[in-house]
């Protein structure tokens, strides 16, 4: 188990259980006097090591020990329904590229949306698997401000130059047909015209994985399936 015990930490724990410490420098990256390393020593051979070692475990390990709310099961439920697609096509690839990004954008309104009534009224935060359960929603969180995919193209929320996007979504005789990107695409759509279109089947493709994934049981680490907070 890794642990980030401080001198300080370690020092104040050992106190507490009656051991007498000699008061050194307790910086963590300043070395203990020879009476101070003694008795660490003795707490690290007499087991209060692990006491204050379990107490004091870094905030990543924590938050991992902490239930994950039902709808992150779904969002991962989804993002490994698109991850497991067999596509063959360059096309097909990049658009499921698109989703998963999409899908983060998903995931980060959810976040936000628990944060912004966490910080207001904890008890007044809205029901987050309605937002699942809608296609408004869903749309407007991995629109992210946005008012349609073109506008989500164009105003530079994905990729913003033309070699760039033809290099996302063409195969290799496309992208010298269209000299990697600096010819248009075809006579009706500019490049940014044509990653709004690929953005718009991404969307698709997520509202898809997630409602497959909302049929799918799953068990929380409670023991409670998830879909009743």
């Amino acid at each position: 188990m890794k642990n980030n015990i401080t001198r300080k930490a370690m020092y104040e724990a050992i106190t507490a259980a009656g051991i007498m410490l000699h008061p050194c420098n307790l910086d963590e990256t300043a070395p203990a006097d020879e009476t101070a390393m003694y008795y660490l020593n003795t707490a690290e051979l007499t087991g209060i090591y692990e006491d204050i070692a379990e107490e004091h475990t870094t905030e990543t390990e924590e938050e991992e020990k902490k239930p994950m709310k039902h709808e992150h099961y779904i969002i991962n439920a989804a993002a490994s329904i698109l991850e497991a697609r067999k596509d063959r096509s360059t096309w097909a690839k990049a658009v499921t590229v698109d989703a998963l990004e999409l899908l983060d954008n998903i995931d980060e309104a959810i976040k936000a949306l628990r944060q912004k009534y966490r910080e207001a009224d904890e008890g007044s935060a809205p029901h987050v698997w309605d937002m699942l359960n809608s296609r408004e929603q869903l749309n407007a969180a991995m629109l992210n401000g946005a008012r349609d995919w073109n506008q989500y193209s164009w105003g530079g929320c994905a990729l913003v130059y033309d070699g760039d996007i033809a290099e996302h979504y063409c195969t290799p005789s496309e992208l010298k047909k269209t000299r990697g990107g600096d010819r248009r695409p075809n006579s009706r759509e500019e490049w940014l015209d044509v990653q709004a279109r690929a953005l718009s089947q991404a969307a698709a493709r997520v509202k898809g994985a997630i409602k497959s994934a909302t049929l799918k049981t799953y068990t929380c680490p409670d023991n409670n399936t998830w879909g009743h907070e």
